[in-house]
């Protein structure tokens, strides 16, 4: 019979190997903890219908004397449909296109609106003011209460067309009284 104890090479190579961390005896490489960041909004809406996996509470004995842990509260997460339900996001898009479409002789609703608008702003500011206001909030309950594709075109061209009504010098008016 051979001798089959390994010799002082092999018993040196694996001294080696065992401090290195590699080879057959060295011992499990543990991966290391990926970094945690706390749960915020964002968690809540990137997995709003996935289920939320509980942690598994570690094994421990429980005595008389050791007090009844408190569960740990988990937040429900935020129920974000409300705004997808109203914003109806391809009929907003759609109804943005049609209101910016440029159809009656190089006219769209918007620019047709903001045209009125400033020509309004011109003889009485305040007036123009309030009168795209008025326009805003009236198309803004129609399409609460109705929620229309006509009714969204609407509220996207009072929306855009009351920019027609805006200067950029009207705060500075506003603030100081200076007029231009």
């Amino acid at each position: 019979m051979s001798d089959t104890r390994p010799g002082a090479d092999e018993l040196r190579m694996r001294a080696i190997l065992k401090t290195r961390g590699v080879g057959p005896d060295a011992p499990p490489a543990i991966p290391p903890m990926p970094r945690q960041r706390p749960r915020d909004w964002f968690d809540d809406l990137a997995e709003y219908n996935a289920p939320t996996p509980a942690a598994p509470a570690p094994p421990r004995r429980v005595t008389k004397a050791d007090p009844e842990p408190e569960p740990q509260q988990q937040r429900e997460p935020r129920d974000w449909t409300w705004l997808t339900a109203w914003l109806r996001p391809w009929q907003t898009l759609t109804a943005g296109a049609v209101a910016v479409l440029p159809a009656f002789n190089g006219w769209s609703l918007a620019t047709g609106w903001a045209n009125a608008l400033h020509d309004m702003r011109i003889d009485h500011l305040a007036g123009a003011y309030t009168t795209a206001g008025v326009a805003l909030v009236a198309t803004f309950s129609l399409d609460l209460r109705r929620g229309r594709f006509v009714t969204r075109v609407a509220l996207v061209t009072a929306a855009i067309g009351a920019t027609g009504a805006l200067d950029w010098f009207d705060p500075i008016t506003l603030v100081t009284g200076v007029t231009r």
